[in-house]
């Protein structure tokens, strides 16, 4: 549909809109654009970029999406059973929850306008498996949709495999040693160039630096 020759927007939006089959798409793209990579970026951003630009959002999820979601299950599981706050990084598990990352609503309201409210993986795979069991609903489209839930489905059990965690946490918290080196912390800030960082942007930065300061691996 959208790579036809010569079609104005308006004839596109008339055909998706009258029928519950353009609506059905409408909505399945609204669910993939609004993806959360956990990096600052949701899916549909990334797509504007081109290929290079999706991948470079796939594996910033991968990498440092996977950090965020492995420290806030490190975080509740210290906060609901605090008698195990020693427990080694390879018992933490994740859980869907851990990927609802806090969405800043006040840092995104410019100019009186909420930007888009990115949605955590696990609702982006749920919403599509709802959506393909209706096959009628998105005619023309089965093979596309069925790639996306595969490529999403193992993305997110990538990244909730045990390996993969205690290899985040380690690399959080400057403890990976491979060849002397460390993958580093990520930090989503949510200001813009000439803005004063949050009181928490403060505190994750503090933390950073004291704790790459005090591991064995810094660079001095």
């Amino acid at each position: 549909l959208l790579s036809r020759d010569a079609a104005s927007f308006e004839d596109l939006e008339r055909e998706l809109t009258c029928n519950e089959s353009g609506a059905n798409i409408i909505k399945l793209w609204n669910t993939l654009s609004r993806c959360d990579g956990m990096t600052g970026m949701p899916l549909g951003a990334a797509v504007k970029g081109g290929y290079d630009c999706v991948l470079a959002w796939l594996f910033g999820m991968v990498t440092f999406g996977c950090q965020r979601v492995a420290l806030r299950a490190e975080k509740r599981t210290k906060e609901r059973r605090p008698s195990l706050s020693s427990r080694s990084s390879s018992d933490i598990l994740v859980a869907e929850e851990d990927f609802n990352i806090v969405f800043d609503r006040s840092a995104a309201d410019i100019g009186g306008e909420l930007k888009v409210v990115p949605l955590a993986l696990p609702e982006v795979i749920h919403t599509l498996k709802d959506m393909v069991e209706d096959i009628a609903g998105i005619q023309g489209v089965q093979t596309e949709v069925y790639y996306c839930i595969k490529m999403l489905d193992y993305t997110m059990a990538r990244m909730r495999a045990q390996s993969t965690v205690s290899s985040a946490l380690n690399a959080s918290h400057f403890r990976d040693t491979f060849d002397g080196f460390t993958t580093g912390l990520f930090i989503n800030l949510s200001c813009g160039h000439n803005n004063q960082y949050s009181d928490e942007e403060r505190q994750q930065l503090f933390s950073l630096l004291s704790e790459a300061c005090e591991s064995e691996y810094s660079i001095a």
